[in-house]
């Protein structure tokens, strides 16, 4: 009986661990997680243990004055980290107050990435930089 009860409490931990995940500020979304595409619509990734690639794309619409709008999106970008099975992980944006801030960010984003241990290293590429990156690795074979 004692092992049966053993076995019921370590059950019940092992599905009250949080699988990691990776929160997305409404300006940007995933088209796809370690080569597999996502909902555009998601806000919040499911992540597994070890690397990850994430491919983003960063857009926001902008009010040019009453009638006219302009919506300004960024190439692929491609975020690489490595990821804790265990951790939430947060993208962060810089404050962009101006059109001409979301404009430069749109050519040149520099974003922060969080978990709840604090800063974590990561990569933010564009899709010129990654193959480059990929031709590199494959020749150092």
């Amino acid at each position: 009986m004692k092992t049966f009860l053993s076995a019921i409490v370590i059950a019940a931990s092992a599905f009250s661990t949080s699988a990691a995940t990776l929160s997305l500020p409404s300006s940007v979304w995933a088209v796809s997680l370690n080569g597999k595409p996502v909902s555009q619509f998601a806000s919040q990734l499911s992540l597994t243990d070890g690397p990850q690639v994430v491919e983003l794309k960063y857009g926001e619409l902008l009010q040019l004055n009453a009638e006219d709008h302009e919506m300004i999106t960024s190439a692929p970008l491609y975020l690489s980290f490595e990821g804790d099975g265990s951790e939430r992980y947060q993208l962060l944006l810089p404050i962009l107050e101006d059109e001409q801030a979301v404009r430069q960010f749109a050519r040149q984003p520099k974003v922060t990435l969080r978990s709840d241990a604090g800063p974590v290293e990561n990569r933010l590429l564009t899709q010129s930089q990654l193959l480059v990156l990929m031709a590199r690795h494959t020749l150092d074979r």
